[in-house]
């Protein structure tokens, strides 16, 4: 059934959304009966990459075609929210499992014996931890890089890579507390930390811009008359106070990854910050002053709206006086 339902979504193109989430929906619940979809959520990631374009306009994309269903009409919103809930589904059993770990790890005895002893066998499960991070990272890589449309595809992302951030963080945290106990950190950490400071934090930023700049545009955009305009504009206004609600989140986020990262360092006397760029985040600012600039640029708009209907009323006879001696 698996292998029929995978055929289908690889071999068939259709640009129908309802039959594409319904085929999608079904090849998920039966991935996840056999192994964890992250692999899964990796390709289709890069097919919706290929097809909806990079955020930065002079890349010129390399479409790859794992699944044919995934095409330019479904590609986002359908099958990128569809990745986007599996994707958050697969992190919160991950920060089940760390959650679990934890709780191991608090419960053994001070001992060095006891201590090795309890703890060995749960590096299989890090290691399943690691991984599935690991390629979860991979496919946050592509998602941040691509040019989602404004909206629930973008506001889904930003909230889903500050739930990576925080599970990271527990990650570290966790390993501070097993350096207690005597155990080092293992080589698989030490390259997730590595891609994340490479492959995401960068481009977190870099989609971060992108957001802000879009919605900038956006309200720059707003025309019509004046009545219309103002209406268009708050309305604007609202979308944009409400999809860039996640991103101080999303950056606090980013900080207490570095915050945890840095006391690990120290404490293992291992470099993991090496690979992690800390100016970025400290170069980088909220654009939370756009919303003051378009409301200034509207109210000079109007001022000159206003400034211009006054010279047109001293050289003719406004024309509302008329539409009232009509009624």
């Amino acid at each position: 059934m698996l292998s029929w339902t995978s055929k289908i979504c690889k071999e068939n193109s259709r640009e129908d959304a309802s039959f594409c989430k319904g085929l999608m929906n079904l090849l998920f619940s039966l991935h996840v009966l056999y192994k964890s979809p992250v692999t899964l959520l990796r390709d289709l990631s890069q097919d919706i990459h290929g097809h909806l374009g990079d955020i930065d306009q002079d890349i010129e994309m390399e479409k790859t075609n794992h699944f044919a269903l995934v095409n330019l009409r479904t590609a986002a919103p359908t099958v990128c929210l569809l990745v986007l809930s599996q994707a958050e589904t697969v992190l919160e059993e991950v920060d089940w499992l760390i959650i679990k770990l934890k709780g191991q790890l608090s419960q053994e005895t001070v001992s060095e014996e006891s201590s090795s002893q309890a703890t060995l066998p749960n590096r299989p499960i890090e290691k399943a931890i690691i991984m599935q991070l690991g390629t979860l990272l991979t496919f946050f890589h592509e998602l941040v890089q691509t040019a989602l449309p404004s909206g629930s595809c973008v506001d889904t992302l930003l909230k889903d890579l500050c739930k990576m951030y925080t599970i990271l963080t527990a990650l570290v945290r966790y390993y501070l507390q097993v350096y207690r106990n005597s155990r080092g950190i293992p080589k698989i950490m030490e390259k997730l930390v590595k891609l994340s400071g490479s492959h995401l934090t960068p481009l977190c930023y870099s989609f971060i811009s992108y957001v802000q700049n879009k919605k900038t545009k956006s309200l720059k955009h707003t025309g019509g008359k004046k009545k219309e305009k103002a209406a268009a504009v708050a309305m604007a206004m609202a979308r944009v106070l409400r999809e860039t609600k996640p991103i101080p989140n999303l950056i606090f986020a980013i900080e207490q990854y570095e915050k945890f990262l840095i006391q690990l360092s120290k404490r293992s006397k291992v470099n993991l910050m090496q690979h992690m760029k800390l100016s970025t985040s400290r170069d980088f600012k909220i654009k939370g002053n756009i919303l003051d600039m378009v409301l200034r640029e509207d109210e000079e708009d109007e001022h000159d709206e206003d400034t211009a209907s006054e010279h047109e009323g001293q050289n003719k006879e406004p024309a509302k006086k008329k539409r009232k001696k009509n009624k």
